[in-house]
């Protein structure tokens, strides 16, 4: 199929009616074939009529963030090439292509979640979803990440299967600010899936002066949601965005 006749039956989302001045068009969605002459390594052009659905503040000087399905993100620049098409560009996007090992015809789709920020799924010449992408994908966040404070490693104990909460250390400093920090202490769990679950944190003072630190509302229904048992252990990393905070959570099943 040409380049000419993908492109008249592209799908784009209807406009959503609630718009946010700062984030645009939340929930807009698109998707892109990968075309032997787009240099899709290099650089991923988006539809002619992204920019009617999404306000940019500052063309050729904006930063993107893509997140796939395990909840690993990239941040990416979006510039305007020769032609006045947007484009996710730059060093950003050449990592993440050669981290999906991204081929001639695979499909990629596209869901705007505000803020910059861009969920985004792959599918193969089979025509289903990749989900089980290279090792690079599967390691480990670095050691020098859990030394920026705001990661932290959790057993699940019974308690954590039945009481709604789920400790925080005092070591991580972001999100024990957030916990304090009144309605900021709002944010939602991402599982390995792209899935989000609304969650508060919250602190209290014990005995008069310790401080404990916890997830609190929500928490049992992501436990219920991803189905974790005593005995898995799970990786917490705050990530923070222009609009939003959220946190990544890596489920190790127990036993594996």
């Amino acid at each position: 199929m040409s380049r000419v006749k993908v492109e008249k039956f592209e799908t784009l989302s209807p406009k959503i009616e609630t718009i946010d001045s700062s984030s645009g068009f939340v929930g807009y969605s698109f998707f892109r074939l990968l075309f032997p002459d787009s240099n899709f390594m290099k650089q991923l052009r988006l539809p002619r009529s992204f920019s009617d659905h999404v306000q940019i503040d500052k063309p050729n000087k904006q930063i993107a963030e893509l997140i796939n399905r395990k909840a690993k993100s990239w941040k990416v620049n979006l510039n305007k090439d020769p032609e006045g098409f947007f484009c996710f560009t730059g060093e950003g996007w050449k990592k993440l292509a050669s981290a999906h090992h991204l081929k001639l015809g695979y499909f990629l789709t596209f869901d705007y979640n505000g803020g910059m920020l861009f969920s985004f799924r792959i599918y193969g010449l089979n025509t289903t979803e990749i989900q089980n992408y290279p090792s690079q994908e599967q390691k480990k966040w670095k050691q020098e990440d859990e030394e920026k404070a705001d990661i932290f490693k959790a057993v699940i104990h019974s308690s954590n299967l039945s009481k709604p909460y789920m400790n925080i250390p005092k070591t991580c400093k972001k999100l024990t600010e957030l916990s304090k920090d009144g309605g900021k202490g709002n944010v939602v769990l991402m599982d390995e899936k792209g899935r989000k679950w609304p969650v508060r944190l919250g602190h209290k003072t014990e005995r008069g002066s310790v401080e404990r630190f916890f997830i609190a509302s929500g928490w049992l229904e992501f436990v219920h949601g991803n189905g974790l048992r005593r005995g898995d252990r799970c990786v917490f990393k705050l990530v923070c965005l222009r609009f939003e905070s959220f946190i990544k959570v890596r489920i190790i099943r127990c036993g594996v």
